[in-house]
């Protein structure tokens, strides 16, 4: 078996290539070395087992002569980055939404390929999923209609807080980002075009994957990369919000595990799926535990700022994946921090996360607590 992993040197796709290879499957890469991620250089922990290819997913020349020698393709290829989303935008669109129709294009003109996986995000959903007073279920389309001043959560018609729910694959999607958009076009050219072309076809909703060998000094990586980042430069993590919004998060060990699951097993049922534990933690308590790892004299800082484009909550129910993929995360948020915590002590980061909240600031993305109130004004007049 041989398959292509495309962004093969990224955070993801290189523990996938590392797990394909250790169980001993032929692996191809095609990785275009995206500055912002790797800075000119080469990773060190590249796979020695593969077989490299530096250069955009564009190069169409390249596709023509890796696709017909695989028999499935990984396609993990991505921009991150909400915030930068934001305003970026046809970059993001072009890398995610036309570089993968792209392969698309060029898969189909290949019978060989048998396999199809593809990365895609949590932030497809926008808004999580919540009940209100009445026992009612709501899909918010918009959480600035459930805001109230003085308080970033959400109300439902009664003034009643609401309670947040795990959100499944069939809840409404109703992306809050660019990058939430993008993503949900790439999952469904890859669905609709592996079905049309008889290519069992999985898309992974991935929520928030953290571990080793993340862009500590990339100000638009990972939630925990950034915090990490600050802290290991004796700096406070900036905490937006209030700290209290919940995320759900995945070792990438697991997500590994995951992908080379459905690209290994011949019945893998094709379709969407949540990739994560389960789990809700918040933000804070996400920051505190980084702090108390790598430097207790440090705490995290509540900002008190809203960046345009975020959600207030959303976790998955993994049942899917569990009973139809006989998928079940091994590495629990306690163990997986330890872990991060560890790595990260050893590492050299430069702290940019000020030039992230000064390219938010300069274009009207990222408003302190009394701005967030006449954000909720103005969505309620629309």
């Amino acid at each position: 078996m041989r398959i292509l992993v495309t962004g093969g040197a990224g955070f993801i796709g290189s523990y996938i290539v590392d797990e394909l290879i250790r169980q001993g499957i032929e692996v191809v890469v095609i990785d275009s070395l995206e500055n912002q991620v790797h800075h000119g250089r080469k990773p060190s922990y590249l796979n020695k087992s593969a077989e490299y290819h530096w250069a955009p997913l564009s190069d169409a020349g390249l596709l023509a002569k890796v696709l017909p020698d695989v028999d499935g393709v990984c396609h993990q290829a991505a921009l991150v980055g909400v915030g930068q989303s934001m305003y970026d935008i046809a970059r993001y669109c072009d890398f995610s939404v036309q570089q993968t129709a792209l392969l698309m294009e060029k898969i189909i003109q290949h019978k060989n390929i048998r396999k199809l996986v593809v990365a895609s995000s949590m932030s497809v959903y926008g808004e999580g999923k919540y009940q209100d007073s009445g026992g009612r279920i709501v899909r918010p389309s918009d959480r600035l209609l459930h805001t109230r001043q003085g308080s970033f959560d959400l109300f439902d018609d009664e003034g009643q807080q609401m309670t947040a729910l795990p959100i499944t694959e069939d809840d409404h999607l109703s992306p809050y980002s660019i990058y939430g958009l993008t993503k949900l076009a790439q999952e469904r050219i890859a669905i609709i075009t592996g079905k049309t072309y008889d290519i069992p076809t999985v898309a992974f909703r991935y929520f928030g994957v953290y571990g080793r060998r993340q862009a500590l000094s990339n100000p638009y990586a990972g939630l925990m990369a950034l915090f990490a980042g600050r802290i290991l430069n004796g700096r406070a993590p900036l905490v937006f919000e209030d700290g209290r919004q919940t995320r759900d998060f995945i070792h990438v060990t697991d997500v590994a595990r995951a992908n080379v699951l459905a690209l290994t097993t011949p019945d893998a049922p094709s379709g969407v799926y949540n990739l994560t534990c389960g789990v809700p933690v918040t933000v804070e308590e996400v920051a505190d535990a980084l702090c108390q790892h790598l430097n207790p004299d440090v705490r995290p800082q509540i900002t008190q700022k809203y960046r345009k484009g975020d959600i207030r909550h959303c976790f998955g129910d993994i049942s899917k994946i569990k009973k139809q993929l006989h998928f079940t995360p091994q590495t629990d948020i306690h163990a997986g921090l330890k872990d991060l915590a560890d790595w990260v002590a050893d590492q050299n980061s430069h702290d940019l996360l000020h030039q992230m909240e000064e390219e938010l600031s300069q274009r009207y993305l990222l408003v302190d607590k009394a701005a967030f109130a006449g954000l909720e004004a103005d969505a309620a007049a629309i």
